[in-house]
Protein backbone atom coordinates (compact mmCIF):
# COMPACT_ATOMS: atom_id res chain seq x y z
CA UNK A 1 0.00 0.00 0.00
CA UNK A 2 2.49 2.33 1.25
CA UNK A 3 4.93 1.62 -2.36
CA UNK A 4 1.37 2.80 -4.06
CA UNK A 5 0.87 5.74 -2.31
CA UNK A 6 4.31 6.54 -3.35
CA UNK A 7 3.54 5.91 -6.47
CA UNK A 8 0.72 7.94 -6.72
CA UNK A 9 2.66 10.19 -5.11
CA UNK A 10 4.83 10.81 -7.92
CA UNK A 11 2.65 10.60 -10.29
CA UNK A 12 0.58 13.54 -9.34
CA UNK A 13 3.70 15.54 -9.53
CA UNK A 14 4.40 14.58 -12.76
CA UNK A 15 0.87 15.22 -14.08
CA UNK A 16 1.36 19.03 -12.59
CA UNK A 17 4.29 19.31 -14.60
CA UNK A 18 2.28 18.67 -18.31
CA UNK A 19 -0.44 20.52 -19.42
CA UNK A 20 -3.46 19.65 -17.69
CA UNK A 21 -5.19 19.60 -21.20
CA UNK A 22 -3.66 16.34 -21.61
CA UNK A 23 -4.64 14.55 -17.85
CA UNK A 24 -8.09 12.95 -17.67
CA UNK A 25 -8.33 13.81 -13.80
CA UNK A 26 -7.17 17.33 -12.77
CA UNK A 27 -7.56 19.81 -10.25
CA UNK A 28 -10.08 21.98 -13.46
CA UNK A 29 -11.78 18.64 -14.19
CA UNK A 30 -13.13 18.54 -10.27
CA UNK A 31 -14.00 22.26 -10.41
CA UNK A 32 -15.82 21.71 -13.28
CA UNK A 33 -17.46 19.05 -11.79
CA UNK A 34 -18.78 20.60 -9.18
CA UNK A 35 -19.61 23.50 -10.20
CA UNK A 36 -22.30 21.61 -12.42
CA UNK A 37 -22.94 19.18 -9.75
CA UNK A 38 -22.35 20.26 -6.47
CA UNK A 39 -20.95 17.78 -3.39
CA UNK A 40 -23.69 15.97 -1.44
CA UNK A 41 -23.79 16.89 2.32
CA UNK A 42 -22.28 14.27 4.19
CA UNK A 43 -24.64 12.92 6.77
CA UNK A 44 -24.22 13.47 10.86
CA UNK A 45 -22.22 10.26 11.15
CA UNK A 46 -19.29 11.31 9.08
CA UNK A 47 -19.22 15.16 10.72
CA UNK A 48 -19.83 14.38 14.22
CA UNK A 49 -17.67 11.44 14.76
CA UNK A 50 -18.52 10.16 18.08
CA UNK A 51 -20.14 7.15 19.84
CA UNK A 52 -23.46 7.30 18.43
CA UNK A 53 -22.34 8.71 15.13
CA UNK A 54 -19.09 7.32 13.50
CA UNK A 55 -18.71 6.70 9.76
CA UNK A 56 -15.73 6.21 7.09
CA UNK A 57 -15.01 8.99 4.63
CA UNK A 58 -14.11 8.14 1.00
CA UNK A 59 -13.49 9.30 -1.96
CA UNK A 60 -16.67 9.40 -3.53
CA UNK A 61 -18.12 7.26 -6.48
CA UNK A 62 -17.95 10.48 -9.09
CA UNK A 63 -15.59 11.58 -11.55
CA UNK A 64 -12.23 11.69 -10.27
CA UNK A 65 -13.72 11.21 -7.18
CA UNK A 66 -14.04 14.63 -6.93
CA UNK A 67 -16.39 14.67 -3.94
CA UNK A 68 -16.37 12.62 -0.51
CA UNK A 69 -18.29 9.90 0.21
CA UNK A 70 -19.68 8.63 3.86
CA UNK A 71 -19.94 5.03 4.73
CA UNK A 72 -21.84 4.88 7.52
CA UNK A 73 -21.35 2.78 10.65
CA UNK A 74 -23.61 0.67 12.06
CA UNK A 75 -24.01 -0.10 15.46
CA UNK A 76 -25.65 -3.86 17.04
CA UNK A 77 -28.53 -5.14 16.25
CA UNK A 78 -29.17 -2.70 13.13
CA UNK A 79 -30.33 -3.95 9.80
CA UNK A 80 -27.67 -4.32 7.43
CA UNK A 81 -27.00 -5.41 3.51
CA UNK A 82 -24.78 -7.23 1.71
CA UNK A 83 -23.50 -5.27 -1.51
CA UNK A 84 -24.14 -7.39 -4.55
CA UNK A 85 -22.25 -7.10 -8.56
CA UNK A 86 -24.77 -4.26 -10.42
CA UNK A 87 -26.32 -3.68 -7.19
CA UNK A 88 -26.56 -0.44 -5.39
CA UNK A 89 -23.27 1.23 -4.31
CA UNK A 90 -24.20 0.52 -0.03
CA UNK A 91 -23.89 3.79 2.30
CA UNK A 92 -23.46 1.72 5.51
CA UNK A 93 -21.39 -1.23 7.11
CA UNK A 94 -21.19 -2.86 10.22
CA UNK A 95 -19.21 -0.90 12.53
CA UNK A 96 -15.81 -2.13 14.36
CA UNK A 97 -16.33 -5.44 15.94
CA UNK A 98 -19.67 -5.94 14.12
CA UNK A 99 -20.61 -8.55 11.35
CA UNK A 100 -23.72 -8.53 8.76
CA UNK A 101 -25.47 -11.47 9.83
CA UNK A 102 -28.47 -13.11 7.66
CA UNK A 103 -31.57 -14.91 9.27
CA UNK A 104 -33.91 -15.48 6.60
CA UNK A 105 -34.18 -12.23 3.74
CA UNK A 106 -32.93 -9.56 6.80
CA UNK A 107 -29.41 -8.77 7.70
CA UNK A 108 -28.39 -7.72 11.22
CA UNK A 109 -25.49 -6.21 12.43
CA UNK A 110 -23.91 -8.66 15.46
CA UNK A 111 -20.51 -9.07 17.34
CA UNK A 112 -18.01 -10.79 15.41
CA UNK A 113 -17.36 -14.44 16.19
CA UNK A 114 -15.88 -15.99 12.87
CA UNK A 115 -12.14 -15.14 14.22
CA UNK A 116 -9.67 -16.48 15.93
CA UNK A 117 -9.22 -13.72 18.28
CA UNK A 118 -12.96 -12.97 18.79
CA UNK A 119 -13.72 -16.82 19.17
CA UNK A 120 -11.05 -16.74 21.90
CA UNK A 121 -12.82 -13.65 23.58
CA UNK A 122 -16.08 -14.95 23.43
CA UNK A 123 -14.73 -18.32 25.06
CA UNK A 124 -12.94 -15.98 27.50
CA UNK A 125 -16.13 -13.83 28.25
CA UNK A 126 -18.59 -17.13 28.38
CA UNK A 127 -15.65 -18.58 31.20
CA UNK A 128 -15.91 -15.69 33.06
CA UNK A 129 -20.02 -15.57 33.72
CA UNK A 130 -19.56 -19.53 34.32
CA UNK A 131 -16.88 -18.82 36.89
CA UNK A 132 -14.02 -21.15 35.47
CA UNK A 133 -11.55 -18.33 34.47
CA UNK A 134 -7.74 -19.21 35.69
CA UNK A 135 -6.56 -16.46 38.04
CA UNK A 136 -3.69 -15.04 35.54
CA UNK A 137 -5.72 -15.73 31.79
CA UNK A 138 -5.88 -12.62 30.20
CA UNK A 139 -8.71 -11.31 27.98
CA UNK A 140 -8.14 -11.64 24.37
CA UNK A 141 -7.65 -7.99 22.70
CA UNK A 142 -9.27 -7.89 19.06
CA UNK A 143 -8.83 -4.97 16.91
CA UNK A 144 -12.03 -3.72 14.83
CA UNK A 145 -11.75 -6.12 11.80
CA UNK A 146 -11.49 -8.71 14.91
CA UNK A 147 -8.05 -9.71 14.46
CA UNK A 148 -5.33 -10.06 17.51
CA UNK A 149 -4.22 -6.08 18.28
CA UNK A 150 -0.61 -5.57 18.04
CA UNK A 151 0.70 -6.96 21.61
CA UNK A 152 -0.05 -9.25 24.27
CA UNK A 153 0.92 -9.02 27.54
CA UNK A 154 1.91 -10.95 31.14
CA UNK A 155 0.76 -8.88 33.90
CA UNK A 156 3.88 -8.01 35.84
CA UNK A 157 5.73 -9.22 33.59
CA UNK A 158 6.43 -8.32 29.92
CA UNK A 159 4.08 -7.48 26.65
CA UNK A 160 5.09 -8.43 23.21
CA UNK A 161 4.32 -8.48 19.67
CA UNK A 162 1.97 -10.73 17.86
CA UNK A 163 0.77 -11.18 14.71
CA UNK A 164 -2.69 -10.55 13.42
CA UNK A 165 -3.43 -14.23 14.36
CA UNK A 166 -2.23 -13.91 17.88
CA UNK A 167 1.01 -15.56 17.60
CA UNK A 168 4.64 -14.28 18.95
CA UNK A 169 6.25 -12.44 16.49
CA UNK A 170 9.54 -9.94 17.16
CA UNK A 171 9.32 -7.09 20.02
CA UNK A 172 9.39 -7.07 23.56
CA UNK A 173 9.14 -4.75 26.60
CA UNK A 174 8.95 -4.81 30.20
CA UNK A 175 5.13 -5.00 31.11
CA UNK A 176 2.79 -1.73 31.09
CA UNK A 177 -0.28 -0.80 31.42
CA UNK A 178 -0.41 1.72 28.72
CA UNK A 179 1.11 -1.09 25.75
CA UNK A 180 -1.44 0.35 23.06
CA UNK A 181 0.17 3.96 23.26
CA UNK A 182 3.65 1.86 23.27
CA UNK A 183 3.39 -1.06 21.56
CA UNK A 184 2.39 -0.40 17.56
CA UNK A 185 4.62 -3.48 16.34
CA UNK A 186 4.29 -2.37 13.03
CA UNK A 187 7.38 -3.05 11.63
CA UNK A 188 7.72 -6.31 13.25
CA UNK A 189 4.40 -7.03 11.45
CA UNK A 190 5.51 -5.90 7.76
CA UNK A 191 8.28 -7.81 8.01
CA UNK A 192 6.40 -11.07 9.14
CA UNK A 193 4.38 -10.30 5.94
CA UNK A 194 7.33 -9.67 4.16
CA UNK A 195 8.92 -13.02 4.70
CA UNK A 196 5.60 -14.90 4.26
CA UNK A 197 4.82 -13.45 0.59
CA UNK A 198 8.99 -14.12 -0.11
CA UNK A 199 9.00 -17.42 0.90
CA UNK A 200 12.61 -17.10 2.68
CA UNK A 201 14.39 -15.37 5.50
CA UNK A 202 15.09 -12.00 4.52
CA UNK A 203 18.93 -10.59 4.83
CA UNK A 204 19.17 -7.84 7.13
CA UNK A 205 19.86 -5.08 4.14
CA UNK A 206 16.06 -6.44 2.28
CA UNK A 207 13.93 -4.99 5.33
CA UNK A 208 13.69 -2.06 7.26
CA UNK A 209 14.93 -2.13 10.80
CA UNK A 210 12.96 -2.73 13.77
CA UNK A 211 13.76 -1.30 17.07
CA UNK A 212 13.20 -3.43 20.46
CA UNK A 213 9.47 -2.99 20.98
CA UNK A 214 8.94 -4.02 17.48
CA UNK A 215 8.63 0.13 15.92
CA UNK A 216 10.53 1.15 12.95
CA UNK A 217 14.21 2.70 13.64
CA UNK A 218 14.54 6.28 12.87
CA UNK A 219 17.51 5.86 11.23
CA UNK A 220 16.84 3.68 7.89
CA UNK A 221 19.13 2.77 5.31
CA UNK A 222 18.83 1.85 1.60
CA UNK A 223 21.64 0.97 0.02
CA UNK A 224 24.09 3.15 1.24
CA UNK A 225 21.87 5.97 1.58
CA UNK A 226 20.60 6.59 5.03
CA UNK A 227 17.73 9.28 6.72
CA UNK A 228 15.45 10.24 9.33
CA UNK A 229 11.71 7.92 9.26
CA UNK A 230 8.95 7.83 11.38
CA UNK A 231 8.69 4.93 13.65
CA UNK A 232 4.99 4.42 13.20
CA UNK A 233 5.49 3.99 9.78
CA UNK A 234 8.91 4.18 8.19
CA UNK A 235 7.88 6.92 6.12
CA UNK A 236 10.87 9.46 5.84
CA UNK A 237 10.40 12.47 8.13
CA UNK A 238 11.88 15.19 6.25
CA UNK A 239 11.10 13.98 2.79
CA UNK A 240 12.55 16.89 0.93
CA UNK A 241 16.00 16.11 3.08
CA UNK A 242 18.42 14.93 0.89
CA UNK A 243 19.56 11.23 2.81
CA UNK A 244 23.09 11.00 3.47
CA UNK A 245 26.09 8.49 3.21
CA UNK A 246 26.15 5.38 5.63
CA UNK A 247 29.68 6.31 6.67
CA UNK A 248 28.57 10.05 7.51
CA UNK A 249 25.58 8.84 10.34
CA UNK A 250 26.14 11.00 13.03
CA UNK A 251 24.33 13.54 15.58
CA UNK A 252 24.97 16.24 13.56
CA UNK A 253 23.90 15.01 9.90
CA UNK A 254 20.79 13.30 11.38
CA UNK A 255 18.16 15.32 14.06
CA UNK A 256 16.78 11.77 14.76
CA UNK A 257 20.27 10.28 15.67
CA UNK A 258 19.68 8.90 19.04
CA UNK A 259 23.14 9.10 21.85
CA UNK A 260 23.55 5.54 22.65
CA UNK A 261 21.12 4.00 20.32
CA UNK A 262 23.33 4.84 17.21
CA UNK A 263 26.39 4.87 16.49
CA UNK A 264 28.84 7.45 14.48
CA UNK A 265 30.00 6.72 10.84
CA UNK A 266 27.97 3.00 11.24
CA UNK A 267 24.04 1.72 10.50
CA UNK A 268 24.37 -2.11 11.25
CA UNK A 269 24.65 -3.37 14.76
CA UNK A 270 27.20 -6.18 15.17
CA UNK A 271 25.44 -9.24 14.35
CA UNK A 272 23.70 -8.03 11.46
CA UNK A 273 27.52 -6.56 10.16
CA UNK A 274 28.51 -9.91 10.75
CA UNK A 275 26.04 -11.59 8.62
CA UNK A 276 26.71 -9.15 5.93
CA UNK A 277 30.38 -9.25 5.60
CA UNK A 278 29.92 -13.16 5.27
CA UNK A 279 26.50 -12.56 2.68
CA UNK A 280 29.51 -10.65 0.60
CA UNK A 281 32.21 -13.22 0.42
CA UNK A 282 29.40 -15.65 -0.79
CA UNK A 283 28.28 -13.69 -3.26
CA UNK A 284 31.58 -13.02 -4.55
CA UNK A 285 32.38 -16.86 -4.40
CA UNK A 286 29.26 -17.18 -7.01
CA UNK A 287 30.42 -14.30 -9.18
CA UNK A 288 33.52 -16.17 -9.42
CA UNK A 289 31.44 -19.00 -11.08
CA UNK A 290 30.73 -21.11 -8.14
CA UNK A 291 27.24 -22.54 -7.94
CA UNK A 292 27.39 -23.14 -4.35
CA UNK A 293 29.31 -22.32 -1.10
CA UNK A 294 29.30 -25.00 1.94
CA UNK A 295 30.90 -24.12 4.98
CA UNK A 296 29.61 -20.53 5.25
CA UNK A 297 28.05 -20.04 9.20
CA UNK A 298 25.39 -17.21 9.39
CA UNK A 299 24.85 -15.85 13.14
CA UNK A 300 21.39 -15.80 14.07
CA UNK A 301 19.96 -12.00 13.81
CA UNK A 302 16.99 -10.75 14.89
CA UNK A 303 15.37 -7.38 12.99
CA UNK A 304 16.89 -5.02 15.15
CA UNK A 305 20.41 -6.28 13.81
CA UNK A 306 21.35 -7.63 17.38
CA UNK A 307 21.92 -11.55 18.19
CA UNK A 308 18.46 -14.14 18.14
CA UNK A 309 17.39 -15.43 21.19
CA UNK A 310 19.52 -18.84 20.07
CA UNK A 311 22.78 -19.21 19.06
CA UNK A 312 25.34 -21.72 18.50
CA UNK A 313 28.38 -22.52 19.94
CA UNK A 314 29.94 -25.14 17.40
CA UNK A 315 33.31 -25.81 19.53
CA UNK A 316 30.72 -26.65 22.72
CA UNK A 317 28.34 -28.69 20.17
CA UNK A 318 25.64 -26.47 21.50
CA UNK A 319 23.24 -24.14 21.28
CA UNK A 320 22.07 -21.16 24.36
CA UNK A 321 20.03 -18.68 24.80
CA UNK A 322 21.50 -15.28 24.44
CA UNK A 323 20.98 -11.55 25.17
CA UNK A 324 21.11 -9.01 22.07
CA UNK A 325 24.67 -8.79 22.49
CA UNK A 326 25.15 -11.87 21.73
CA UNK A 327 26.24 -13.01 25.62
CA UNK A 328 25.24 -16.17 27.38
CA UNK A 329 22.01 -15.87 29.47
CA UNK A 330 22.70 -17.52 32.86
CA UNK A 331 23.28 -20.73 32.08
CA UNK A 332 20.55 -21.35 29.99
CA UNK A 333 21.31 -23.96 27.02
CA UNK A 334 21.31 -27.52 25.62
CA UNK A 335 23.57 -29.75 23.96
CA UNK A 336 23.29 -30.55 20.27
CA UNK A 337 22.27 -34.22 20.73
CA UNK A 338 19.22 -33.15 22.97
CA UNK A 339 16.14 -32.12 21.31
CA UNK A 340 17.20 -28.42 20.37
CA UNK A 341 13.97 -28.00 17.88
CA UNK A 342 11.86 -27.24 20.54
CA UNK A 343 13.88 -24.54 22.07
CA UNK A 344 12.88 -20.91 22.43
CA UNK A 345 14.65 -18.71 25.17
CA UNK A 346 11.51 -16.69 25.33
CA UNK A 347 11.89 -17.49 29.58
CA UNK A 348 15.17 -16.45 29.55
CA UNK A 349 14.70 -13.34 27.80
CA UNK A 350 11.61 -12.06 29.09
CA UNK A 351 13.37 -12.81 32.64
CA UNK A 352 15.59 -9.73 31.47
CA UNK A 353 13.58 -7.10 31.60
CA UNK A 354 12.26 -8.12 34.98
CA UNK A 355 13.97 -5.32 37.79
CA UNK A 356 16.17 -7.09 40.31
CA UNK A 357 13.89 -5.95 43.04
CA UNK A 358 10.84 -7.46 41.58
CA UNK A 359 8.17 -9.62 43.32
CA UNK A 360 7.15 -11.31 40.37
CA UNK A 361 8.97 -14.82 39.74
CA UNK A 362 9.50 -16.83 36.13
CA UNK A 363 11.48 -20.07 36.52
CA UNK A 364 12.80 -21.07 33.23
CA UNK A 365 14.04 -24.45 32.22
CA UNK A 366 17.53 -25.29 31.69
CA UNK A 367 17.02 -24.61 27.70
CA UNK A 368 15.29 -21.15 28.46
CA UNK A 369 11.92 -22.37 28.18
CA UNK A 370 9.37 -21.65 30.32
CA UNK A 371 8.61 -24.19 32.77
CA UNK A 372 5.50 -25.85 32.18
CA UNK A 373 3.88 -24.61 35.44
CA UNK A 374 4.24 -20.89 37.09
CA UNK A 375 3.52 -19.79 40.64
CA UNK A 376 1.97 -16.10 41.94
CA UNK A 377 1.17 -15.32 45.21
CA UNK A 378 1.10 -18.47 46.18
CA UNK A 379 -1.32 -20.17 43.22
CA UNK A 380 0.57 -22.16 40.80
CA UNK A 381 -1.02 -23.23 37.32
CA UNK A 382 -0.06 -24.55 34.10
CA UNK A 383 1.44 -22.26 31.28
CA UNK A 384 1.88 -22.33 27.50
CA UNK A 385 5.24 -21.59 25.63
CA UNK A 386 5.00 -17.99 26.11
CA UNK A 387 3.96 -18.15 30.41
CA UNK A 388 0.17 -17.63 29.51
CA UNK A 389 -1.87 -19.89 31.73
CA UNK A 390 -3.80 -22.79 30.57
CA UNK A 391 -7.08 -23.45 31.28
CA UNK A 392 -8.31 -22.48 34.51
CA UNK A 393 -6.43 -25.57 36.40
CA UNK A 394 -4.97 -24.11 39.65
CA UNK A 395 -3.47 -25.24 43.03
CA UNK A 396 -1.78 -23.98 46.22
CA UNK A 397 2.10 -24.13 46.10
CA UNK A 398 2.03 -27.19 48.40
CA UNK A 399 -0.21 -29.42 46.25
CA UNK A 400 1.88 -28.74 43.13
CA UNK A 401 2.16 -32.89 41.88
CA UNK A 402 -1.65 -31.92 41.65
CA UNK A 403 -1.51 -30.18 38.51
CA UNK A 404 -1.59 -32.08 34.84
CA UNK A 405 1.57 -30.35 34.13
CA UNK A 406 4.32 -31.11 37.04
CA UNK A 407 5.26 -34.05 35.27
CA UNK A 408 7.53 -33.30 32.56
CA UNK A 409 7.39 -29.88 33.29
CA UNK A 410 9.95 -28.65 30.93
CA UNK A 411 9.33 -28.79 26.76
CA UNK A 412 13.19 -29.47 26.34
CA UNK A 413 11.92 -33.30 26.84
CA UNK A 414 9.30 -33.37 24.32
CA UNK A 415 9.80 -34.46 20.54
Amino acid sequence: MKVFILLLILLSKNAKAQDEDGVLCSARSCSDYIADNPCPALPDNCQIQNSTHSGVILPGPYLCNCCQFCLINLGENEYCAVGEDGGLIPDSICGPGLTCSFDGLDGVCIPMTNTICTRARADYDSRKVDGTLGTMQVRPNCDDDGFYKPYKCLPGQTCFCVDNEGERIFGEIPYTSVAELTMKCECSRKQKQAEKFIGRTLHPNEYFRCTENGDYDVIQCIDDKCMCTDPLDGIPTYPTTASINMEDISNKTLDCFIEGVHETGKFYYACAENYLEILNDVNKYKENGFDAVFGAKFPNCTIDGKYAPIQLDVEKEEVFCADPDGLQIEEYGMHLSENTGSMNCNCARSKRFLPKDSTEDLVCCPNGNYRKYQCRRGVCYCVDTDGYQNGNEEVAMYELDKLSCYQNSCYENEI
